[in-house]
């Protein structure tokens, strides 16, 4: 629940709030079977969605995802995510110095 600091504090305690959206009478049945065991207040929609623009526009999709999307198919998920995975500058600046000795025949660690 994106702004819920904003929107009821009184819910707020910094270790993470769900917003639960009940879209249909199979989804309320199943609420209505959990709700007694769970801590919940009904708000309005629309401030519930203020701070979660994912809740009402398309999320932004990057450019290599139906590349990932293919290659989930067909290979090991690990190695995947290794090769897809956002590096820090450190780690490309490794990854390119790795690639310059290999090249140049250069043994490095």
């Amino acid at each position: 629940f994106w702004g819920i600091e904003n929107v009821l504090p009184e819910m707020f305690d910094d270790k993470g709030t769900s917003l639960v959206f009940v879209n249909s009478d199979k989804g309320q049945t199943l609420f209505n079977s959990i709700s007694e065991r769970t801590k919940y207040i009904r708000v309005d929609i629309n401030e519930a969605v203020k701070y979660n623009t994912s809740a009402y526009s398309n999320v932004y999709r990057p450019r290599q995802r139906k590349r990932f999307m293919n290659k989930v198919k067909k290979c090991n998920f690990k190695d995947i995510t290794e090769k897809y995975r956002i590096l820090s500058i450190e780690d490309r600046i490794i990854l390119k110095l790795r690639s310059i000795c290999k090249r140049i025949n250069i043994k490095f660690k």
